[in-house]
């Protein structure tokens, strides 16, 4: 007697969590699809760090931001992506080619000390006001969309390389496109 009242009782959670996950993937997708072949604009008011090494192409071809807002977690994100950096980097050091980390914070100082900690030696972005954000509306909400692949300042792909050497390879397999 238990059993027929627990299993659809059962039956209906796991059709209602089931229906949950596929609106919220469906919208997700829609999310992306709308972000793709989106032009991003970077703001000529960043605060640059970490530069005197590198040079900054800011009319590169091909462009990879990384944008962090002020809802995360800093010391996370460079936990999950420093080497992946540095490996990024390595790759298309010679190409037609920039890197755009880009943190939205006022907290210059705790940046500084984090990419020292780290010993990151690769340029990153302070943007004081939000003026990413604001400029560029149509990035995704999820945090894990704020990485993506610009062609000639259209996203082309999105997801981080540094994370992931699938999406490593899909960038390599764009960037070295002829």
């Amino acid at each position: 007697m238990k059993y027929k009242i627990i299993f659809p009782f059962f039956l209906t959670i796991c059709l209602v969590i089931t229906s949950c996950k596929q609106s919220n993937n469906t919208l997700l997708k829609e999310q992306l699809d709308a972000f793709i072949g989106t032009d991003i604009v970077i703001p000529e008011n960043l605060l640059s760090f970490n530069d005197k090494n590198h040079i900054i192409k800011k009319e590169a071809k091909y462009k990879v931001v990384s944008y962090v807002d002020s809802l995360s977690c800093i010391s996370c994100y460079l936990d999950e992506s420093a080497k992946g950096w540095a490996n990024l980097l390595a790759n298309f050091r010679d190409g037609d080619f920039s890197l755009f980390i880009i943190f939205q914070t006022q907290d210059i100082e705790s940046i500084r000390t984090l990419f020292d900690s780290y010993k990151l030696d690769y340029p990153f972005f302070i943007d004081l006001y939000g003026d990413f954000k604001q400029r560029n509306a149509a990035v995704p909400s999820e945090r894990k969309f704020h990485t993506f692949l610009l062609k000639n300042n259209s996203v082309i792909l999105v997801g981080s390389p540094a994370g992931s050497s699938k999406m490593l390879e899909l960038y390599k397999q764009e960037i070295l496109k002829k």
